[in-house]
């Protein structure tokens, strides 16, 4: 989270104030991750559901309450098993991309058992 304030990524107190999604890891990746957001760049935010429940639902909810942000939020939501077979691919996935260029604003100890898992499981 101090990471994100550091880079000066818009919206992090809105969203992390998304009551819907206390117990969910929340990442920042893309332009604003890796310091190249330009005036034109949406924001990349990925939500990962520890529960593995219906992302589609989640995304929903998101998109409602985020729609008049801007930057505009370009939204990815993953159940937990999903992600974790992104990273076990050994094809290139966006899961890896996450991996490579992500700033995590909250679940990050979650964010890590899944690498952890994904490693025991062969993620290269």
């Amino acid at each position: 989270e101090q990471e994100a304030f550091k880079k000066d990524i818009p919206h992090i107190q809105d969203i992390l104030s998304i009551k819907e999604l206390s117990n969910y890891i929340i990442i920042i990746t893309g332009s604003y991750a890796s310091g190249k957001s330009t005036k034109k760049s949406d924001l990349d935010l990925v939500v990962i559901d520890p529960d593995d429940k219906d992302p589609v639902t989640l995304n929903k909810l998101i998109e409602n309450k985020t729609l008049i942000w801007q930057p505009s939020i370009h939204l990815y939501v993953f159940r937990q098993k999903d992600f974790t077979e992104m990273l076990v691919s050994e094809d290139e996935s966006y899961g890896k991309e996450i991996f490579k260029n992500r700033i995590i604003l909250k679940g990050a100890s979650r964010y890590y058992e899944l690498v952890r898992e994904a490693m025991r499981r062969g993620m290269k």
